[in-house]
């Protein structure tokens, strides 16, 4: 693991203004075959900001990754003879020089930018779905939002799916096949998300989609922008036929002149921090009749301390594989190393020309570097073939691998205002079983050349489709309750299904529907396979991991539907006011009576998220060995919480048991909101089951805590309602002036109940009170009335 604090990734920005273009660096995740990658919108990539994340094979245990971070860059001279430069290497919350979102037909950022602060995602089912309906009767009947929200070039149902409106732009957007040829994505007319290669039009298994650019962002080194917007689609393929493009993914940069001068000598490259597992003991090399580069192995083992890493991170061990990228639609310029510290603009554009920081060539010889100028030179580092010992590889001229990073390039040459360029790429790994860290790159080579023959022939079916699963039953990886979407609930049915097991399937993660046998086992309703997460045949704690990945996702089944289950089962309670800071302290949630047989129980903690916002609260859960807790992180949504047993034996709760503690100050007012007279907390979802997954029936009862002040616990000086006898031990009598209900609350301000106004017509019966004081609330008007219960 590398340490390059301070990271933005485990700091997400909160901004406002023009600074809103920063991007907040989340993450978004091209994952349906057997490489998982990170994109981010502003552009860097392969890495979440401590660890690489280009995670093949994936899914796998050890998180294995053999990207740690990548950045494209692009530099030349505007018709002036200014330098113009676009880069970054490890950006952060200070030195950055992309931001999210597209420019005007002047170079500048859009008002709405932060609304760009996304990837566009489409996956093949969801354009099959879209064709199918559309092709039965040339009507749409099911508007699938990837689809109909797809930000392409005229979308009149885009801001009905995303909240803001496209800009018109005549570069175009995202790319899609126009069906009736007017130029328009017209959803409804039967236009489809589709990738444009030279005017063949290919449907991949995922798409995504992110558009940047490099105005206004910190410049750091003091370089002047190019005022070039990057649109990108990164895509993937799933193939019964072609297992090396499984291996793969694409990306399409489409980049714009978005300023007002003709741009000259310009080169397009991608900067890569590349981590073979362990990072200390990588070789690079490149083949510049393939337009490739690549990284591999320097020994047949995987680390730098036997199978292990000095750095923390995960190997591939005996295994080691090769990564490769290749240019697809330009000419490979040349590739060099990176090793550069502190960055010099000048510098940039020297690596992108194939050149040293210092001007110098790449000369053929050791390390490339060498200053006698009678020797002949080279765009090409270490372009030997590493099975060749005579050949000027580095496994040949170097005596131990190291941490490689590296700038390969093409040639862009001129760019008018408005111009466009398109730049594809495929990023392969390569891993054969039956070789060592060499015989993989004849592996690689075979595969690269299997690529380029698919890509000079366009309109060969590119593979045959890995059959995808449209229907209710499909396993949707980590929602376990199969409810459509990926939530803290899910905990509970794991706990059910934790130790099953049954027919293993693709063994793919991706938040879509994947086709699984049917196990012997069902709970409720629900087959055991959809305890599967990771498709591994067995329901086991990786499975949560898979969970964690897909947090949130919901499907097109999801239906938002929630429910508030009335009782005494569970209970509510807090100091019985927000003081006069705005707080509610002393916050708790506890069993009010004994739960025999639990498995798991889950809920959710709603409150007023418009004027408050929660602070520290604890979950607890009976000591155990057998236990899984599930936490949220963000302090400004409701607080979402599961308890689970994970040995599928239930356990008794007694009575007071506290689930869920404040830490003093457990929810505090907004700044700049007014102090409300009273709010409600309430608990949502609440469930509990046992082992079997039944339902145990539990309950709550809302909890309504007043201002300081404002519920008048001192005793009143006169009432316009009369409450006698008080004290009582059996019956009261209310008489009002007006027709009322009325709510009766514990000291602790818990609704114990709630009379109507025909029930207090009649005496009311308290003798199964608990001795001690209560409030009695007449609604009708606001008086609060203290009552002792003997």
């Amino acid at each position: 693991m590398k340490n390059l604090q301070p990271l933005l990734f485990l700091f997400p920005l909160l901004v406002s203004g023009q600074e809103n273009c920063q991007g907040s660096f989340t993450e978004y995740y091209l994952n349906s075959n057997n490489i998982r990658a990170s994109f981010f919108p502003r552009g860097n990539r392969f890495t979440d900001g401590n660890e690489g994340a280009f995670l093949a094979p994936y899914s796998n245990q050890l998180r294995l990754s053999t990207i740690f971070a990548s950045s494209p860059w692009l530099a030349g001279y505007d018709y002036f003879g200014n330098f113009r430069i676009a880069e970054e290497t490890y950006p952060n919350q200070v030195n950055y020089n992309f931001n999210i979102g597209p420019l005007t037909s002047i170079g500048l950022p859009f008002s709405d930018c932060a609304n760009y602060d996304r990837a566009w995602n489409v996956f093949f089912e969801d354009i099959s779905l879209h064709m199918k309906d559309y092709f039965s009767d040339f009507i749409i009947d099911d508007t699938i939002p990837a689809i109909f929200g797809w930000p392409a070039r005229g979308n009149k149902y885009f801001s009905r799916f995303n909240g803001f409106e496209l800009p018109i732009d005549e570069q175009g957007l995202a790319d899609f096949f126009d069906s009736n040829g007017n130029d328009v994505y017209d959803p409804d007319a039967g236009d489809y998300p589709a990738l444009n290669v030279s005017q063949h039009f290919i449907v991949p298994d995922q798409m995504m989609w992110m558009v940047f650019n490099d105005v206004d962002t910190s410049n750091h080194t003091g370089k002047s922008p190019v005022r070039a917007e990057f649109q990108l689609t990164a895509y993937a393929f799933h193939c019964q036929d072609k297992p090396w493009l499984n291996n793969t993914i694409f990306t399409k940069y489409k980049i714009v002149n978005r300023s007002a001068l003709p741009l000259d000598s310009m080169f397009f490259g991608l900067w890569t921090d590349y981590d073979l597992g362990c990072s200390e003991d990588d070789f690079m090399g490149s083949d510049s009749a393939r337009h490739t580069e690549f990284v591999y192995n320097a020994d047949m083992v995987d680390g730098n301390v036997g199978a292990d890493c000095s750095t923390g991170a995960s190997t591939y061990a005996a295994s080691p594989p090769v990564q490769s990228m290749t240019w697809l639609s330009h000419p490979m310029h040349s590739f060099i190393a990176s090793n550069r510290t502190n960055e010099v603009p000048i510098d940039v554009y020297q690596n992108l020309n194939g050149l040293w920081g210092d001007g110098t060539p790449i000369r053929p010889y050791g390390d490339g570097y060498q200053q006698d100028s009678s020797l002949k030179s080279t765009k090409f580092l270490y372009h030997g073939d590493p099975r060749d010992t005579n050949s000027w590889s580095a496994i040949n001229v170097l005596e131990e691998g190291s941490d490689v990073r590296s700038v390969s390039s093409i040639s862009l040459g001129r760019l008018d205002p408005g111009a466009i360029v398109q730049v594809l790429t495929a990023h392969m790994f390569h891993y054969n079983p039956d070789a060592d860290h060499l015989g993989q790159i004849t592996h690689m080579f075979n595969n690269v050349d299997s690529l380029l023959a698919m890509f000079w022939n366009p309109h060969d079916q590119i593979c045959t489709p890995v059959q995808t699963c449209m229907n209710d039953d499909c396993v949707w990886p980590g929602d376990f309750d199969k409810n459509g979407i990926v939530d803290h609930r899910d905990y509970l049915m794991w706990g059910v299904f934790n130790s099953h097991t049954g027919a293993a399937r693709d063994g793919q993660i991706s938040w879509r529907g994947h086709t699984g046998e049917d196990w012997s086992d069902t709970f409720q309703g629900i087959n055991a396979k959809h305890g599967d997460a990771d498709g591994d045949g067995q329901v086991d704690i990786f499975d949560i991991d898979v969970h964690t990945v897909n947090i949130n996702q919901k499907n097109r089944f999801y239906t938002d539907e929630d429910f508030y289950p009335t009782g005494s089962e569970i209970v509510m309670s807090t100091n019985a006011y927000i003081d006069n800071q705005g707080r509610i302290r002393n916050f708790l949630v506890s069993t009010g009576q004994d739960i025999e047989n639990v498995l798991g129980i889950t809920f959710e903690v709603e409150f007023d998220t418009a004027l408050f916002q929660r602070t520290f609260l604890i979950p607890g859960w009976p000591e155990s060995d057998s236990r899984l807790i599930f936490s949220p992180h963000d302090i400004y949504t409701y607080f979402n919480t599961s308890f689970v047993q994970t040995n599928n034996t239930g356990i008794d709760i007694n009575s007071g048991f506290t689930l869920l503690r404040g830490m003093g100050t457990a929810f505090q007012l907004r700044p700049g909101k007014l102090m409300p007279d009273s709010t409600e907390i309430r608990l949502r979802n609440l469930k509990a089951i046992d082992p079997e997954g039944n339902d145990l029936q539990i309950g709550s009862e809302p909890l309504v805590i007043y201002r300081q002040g404002f519920v008048g616990l001192g005793d009143p000086v006169s009432y316009s309602t009369q409450v006698y006898p008080n004290p009582s031990d059996d019956f009261l009598q209310i008489v009002t002036e007006q027709e009322t209900e009325v709510q009766i609350y514990s000291i602790q301000s818990q609704l114990i109940r709630h009379l109507t106004s025909s029930e207090i017509e009649q005496p009311v019966d308290v003798s199964a009170f608990t001795q001690g004081v209560y409030i009695f609330r007449i609604l009708a008007t606001g008086e609060a009335i203290r009552v002792v219960i003997q």
